[in-house]
């Protein structure tokens, strides 16, 4: 069984919160201090951080995809530490109630769906696309999906699944959602087994706040499988970054400057795109960008007509599902790295030395 974790050396605040443990019927460790979290973060559903701790946890490396929540008896202190920490808060003992329902609900579920956060090395190489061709072939395979829209300017992911007119929220309802929400399965869009949260191709562009969107992946990660985020051009850092890069010099310089900005211990997983031109091999792009890449995501002439008129990439068989399932299997640990050819690599990968 799971259990939450509170880091914190106040003991007034782990009273409270030991507290509410009890009256959620939820098992809880107490950690005076940081160092040993990193090792207790991966079993544990949930991770409270008390404000007298938040300093210490800044620039740690935790585990992708771990729910953090910060508490504290002080609003400004919350205030200075949530967006470092990139986490909720918790006022107590005004929230006390509000916290007993969260860990009632962690220790009812004891699940936490795996994430994967898309997104391009530069621009124009299809990480809308491949992120929305993941999902529905994890849905094909019985998997309970949410593709998150992260940057919800456009309306891409209603347009991709022709979905302007299904009902269900999307951002411009969720975009007040803070702290601890509900199941939001039945709630959403659902188009060919994948739930969407999508901004509205018809309202025009919604800002969404940080807040509401790490509510609703907290939310998704308690009831989903598997969460895909399609990040375009927002800063979340939920779930495990994953590149889309192009197969050509300019594509790795441009990745190689934007996985730098990942911050030290960061490791992203890296697909290549191929295209007109596009060539270089994995294993190239492997040595130049110090980073695992998991396969070739192919060029297909028929994307570009399928995204206009709305049909989902990989929704029938044929040579693009198998791409995706494979790529899918990949990032998701079900199939070893392909192995990395040796031919064609020193030339290219001097320059960027």
């Amino acid at each position: 069984m799971k259990t939450a974790v509170l880091v914190s050396g106040d003991a007034a605040l782990s009273e409270m919160v030991e507290a509410s443990a009890a009256a959620a019927g939820c098992v809880l460790r107490v950690l005076p201090d940081v160092p040993r979290l990193a090792t207790l973060a991966a079993s544990a559903a949930l991770v409270l951080v008390g404000a007298d701790k938040a300093a210490a946890l800044v620039g740690m490396g935790l585990p992708d995809g771990l729910e953090l929540q910060l508490v504290g008896t002080t609003p400004d202190a919350l205030l200075a530490w949530s967006t470092p920490l990139n986490a909720p808060t918790v006022l107590l003992p005004q929230q006390q109630g509000f916290l007993t329902a969260l860990l009632a609900d962690e220790a009812a579920t004891g699940h936490q769906a795996r994430m994967l956060r898309i997104f391009g090395g530069s621009g124009g190489v299809g990480a809308s696309t491949l992120a929305a061709g993941l999902a529905v072939r994890a849905a094909k395979q019985g998997l309970k999906v949410a593709l998150v829209e992260a940057d919800s300017g456009g309306g891409g992911v209603d347009l991709l699944f022709s979905a302007e007119q299904e009902p269900g929220w999307r951002w411009d309802k969720l975009a007040s959602a803070r702290g601890h929400i509900g199941e939001l399965s039945g709630r959403l869009p659902q188009l060919l087994g994948v739930d969407l949260v999508a901004a509205s191709g018809t309202a025009g562009a919604t800002v969404v706040p940080d807040e509401a969107l790490r509510a609703v992946l907290a939310s998704l990660r308690r009831s989903h499988d598997l969460v895909v985020i399609d990040q375009g051009r927002s800063s979340v850092r939920e779930g495990h970054p994953v590149a889309v890069v192009a197969a050509e010099v300019r594509g790795l310089a441009a990745a190689k400057a934007r996985l730098n900005d990942l911050g030290a211990g960061v490791t992203a997983k890296v697909v290549l795109r191929s295209g007109p031109g596009w060539r270089l091999t994995p294993g190239l792009a492997a040595e130049v960008l110090g980073m695992p890449v998991l396969g070739k995501f192919h060029h297909y002439k028929r994307l570009p007509y399928d995204a206009e008129v709305g049909d989902p990439p990989g929704r029938a068989r044929g040579a693009l599902a198998a791409n995706l399932d494979q790529l899918l299997r990949a990032l998701l640990g079900e199939t070893p790295l392909p192995a990395a050819p040796e031919s064609k690599r020193i030339g290219v990968a001097r320059w960027f030395k």
